[in-house]
């Protein structure tokens, strides 16, 4: 995985192979290796200091960005108003932002 993980191409390319799905296992698989393997406690202090830094950091990313996705949700929300009750309606996402990704989906979910 490892090999693999640096030799093929970006799953983000036309030609990609390596989806986030596959680089994700190799960590977990590396965790698994991590935790059945005597290792020295400095490193595991080191790891353990740089997995809090990089969760605390991406919580920040994910806090800042669900904050600025509050006018969409306010759109999505006073659009949802103008769906009659029992109607069938398609999503459409233009946008290629990961974090709206499935904002559209949820246009009538509140009618009934």
């Amino acid at each position: 995985m490892l090999i693999a993980l640096f030799v093929l191409p970006n799953g983000t390319s036309k030609m990609g192979f390596l989806s986030s799905r596959f680089i994700l296992f190799f960590f977990l698989f590396f965790i698994i290796f991590l935790a059945t393997h005597k290792v020295p406690v400095s490193l595991q202090v080191l790891v353990f200091i740089v997995i809090n830094y990089v969760n605390i950091a991406l919580l920040k990313v994910y806090f800042q960005a669900t904050e600025n996705n509050k006018a969409l949700i306010e759109h999505i929300e006073t659009a949802s108003n103008f769906i009659e009750p029992n109607s069938i309606v398609l999503p459409v996402n233009e946008s290629d932002y990961w974090l709206t990704a499935h904002a559209s989906n949820y246009l009538g979910a509140e009618n009934h």
